[in-house]
């Protein structure tokens, strides 16, 4: 079945951090109470870095690799995904909710 997108577009925040790194974030809602058979996946891609939820790391990304992390038990009302990355500000994301 395919999972029903919503993209992170738009309303990113941009710093440097003191060890030169770039910190891109973008606060989003909680979607819908999920069904017991739905998953809440964050899924792009960006540049060389980390991942963060809410602050917590969720893994690390790689330029040109796609990223799929599931997020379902750490996802609040209000969110924030944030990417650590060495360099530039292209990042394409998506929350995927999954069925199955």
């Amino acid at each position: 079945m395919t999972p029903h997108v919503i993209r992170l577009r738009g309303f990113w925040t941009r710093e440097i951090l003191p060890d030169g790194r770039v910190r891109l974030a973008r606060p989003f809602g909680r979607p819908r109470t999920l069904d017991a058979n739905e998953t809440a996946w964050i899924v792009g891609t960006c540049a060389d870095g980390v991942a963060l939820l809410n602050g917590e790391p969720l893994g690390g990304v790689h330029a040109g690799v796609p990223f799929a992390f599931e997020v379902t038990t750490h996802l609040s009302p209000r969110n924030v995904i944030a990417f650590e990355v060495a360099g530039g500000d292209a990042v394409d994301v998506a929350l995927e909710i999954r069925v199955g």
